[in-house]
């Protein structure tokens, strides 16, 4: 996409949802007013995706990016998470209180290390789907997610833990926790892992 799409000034846009398209990092489009981001690209293990050229963004530039939507309630980044091997560590991290729902894929390594400079409410509902080198790289993402819910301040009245086996999904843990009798879950954990053997440099 042009990093000129729209002249730079979008002050009604509220979502954004990307698919298989290459951004300009920074992308002036990406602004305060938007509550929705998504961003997709293709899987590189699954067969039936196109390959794809299309460089993931620096783990410098997401974040800078990230700080300029704190009004952001949902955020689904997919195959795009910045690699941890490559990319230098960056010190800032990046307050996202409005966050509601959160969704990462990719290695395992890069969803913790993004979920490191992100902080976000311990009411919001996480989706995690990761790529495992060994068993060893599910253990930084299990260690957050417990001390991320231990800040819920309110008590659970009802707790649903379901595991299952996917042909396409690998193995997938999903938690769900009520706060009182409703029909909606107060808040919702899922993920799901599969094993891809070594990856390449």
């Amino acid at each position: 996409l042009p990093p000129n799409l729209f002249a730079g000034k979008t002050p009604r846009l509220r979502s954004v949802s990307v698919r298989y398209c290459a951004l300009p990092w920074p992308f002036p489009a990406l602004t305060e007013g938007l509550s929705s981001f998504e961003m997709w690209l293709p899987d590189p293990y699954n067969p039936f995706e196109m390959p794809s050229s299309v460089q993931c963004p620096s783990l410098t530039h997401l974040l800078d990016t990230l700080g300029r939507m704190p009004n952001l309630q949902t955020l689904y980044l997919a195959n795009c998470l910045p690699d941890t091997r490559a990319d230098s560590y960056a010190s800032q991290r990046v307050e996202l209180s409005k966050i509601t729902w959160l969704g990462l894929e990719g290695p395992a390594i890069d969803c913790r290390n993004l979920l490191s400079h992100v902080a976000i409410p311990g009411t919001a509902s996480l989706s995690i789907r990761a790529r495992l080198v060994s068993s060893a790289d599910l253990n930084p993402l299990i260690a957050f997610l417990s001390t991320h819910y231990a800040s819920h301040e309110r008590p659970f009245h009802v707790l649903d833990v379901k595991a299952s086996v996917s042909q396409f999904e690998g193995l997938n843990l999903r938690v769900q926790a009520w706060e009182d009798g409703g029909s909606d879950a107060s808040l919702t954990f899922s993920l799901s892992w599969e094993h891809i053997g070594v990856l390449e440099p």
